[in-house]
């Protein structure tokens, strides 16, 4: 009679549900060393002016503004966080990660591309990024870009890290978005606060 050791379907499958599991452990989020990003959704548009140059993130997309209104790496296990606007992910049909290429000479002092957040810390109003976003329908979930609502809203979220863990969490009674025809530096500084 064959036993549950090697060679038997049962020892098998056993062998590799534990390989699953290990794997499984060893990819679980390290609770203690999460890392909190709080943001609001400012505004969309459809085209950015500067000076006499207008431009256009492409079909079926829209330009996102957010403002991180903060960062809190204050875990048990907290190490040095590296924050950088490619890591962030614009949520709409499709996930994007693409910052828009004009974001620093838009927002000026207030675009926040990096940041070095200590263990222990907790960063308030750091600036603000933009994003690209994707739709499947944008005349649907964006109308024909023109005045405000819930149907504009694009969640944020920050690449996976399992060593640590980063949350995003979207400001209470943020569901209001203004549109900008078309959007330029100054429109967009004034809204993120400079």
């Amino acid at each position: 009679m064959r036993g549950v050791g090697s060679g038997s379907r049962l020892g098998s499958a056993i062998a590799a549900f534990g390989v699953l599991a290990g794997l499984m452990v060893a990819c679980d989020p390290n609770e203690e060393a999460r890392v909190r990003i709080g943001y609001e959704q400012l505004a969309f548009y459809h085209e950015y002016r500067d000076g006499n140059t207008t431009s256009t993130p492409g079909n079926d997309r829209v330009w996102v503004l957010f403002r991180i209104n903060s960062i809190t790496n204050q875990g048990a296990d907290a190490a040095t966080f590296e924050f950088d606007r490619h890591n962030l992910i614009a949520v709409k049909d499709q996930l994007l990660k693409e910052p828009a290429g004009h974001s620093d000479q838009a927002l000026g002092s207030r675009s926040l591309s990096t940041l070095t957040v200590e263990p222990g810390e907790h960063v308030s109003n750091p600036g603000c990024v933009i994003l690209t976003a994707q739709s499947d329908n944008i005349t649907e979930d964006f109308g024909q870009f023109s005045g405000t609502g819930p149907a504009g809203k694009v969640d944020l979220l920050h690449e996976i890290e399992v060593d640590q863990p980063v949350s995003t969490s979207r400001a209470p009674g943020n569901d209001e978005y203004s549109l900008f025809i078309p959007g330029d530096a100054e429109v967009l500084r004034n809204k993120c606060g400079v």
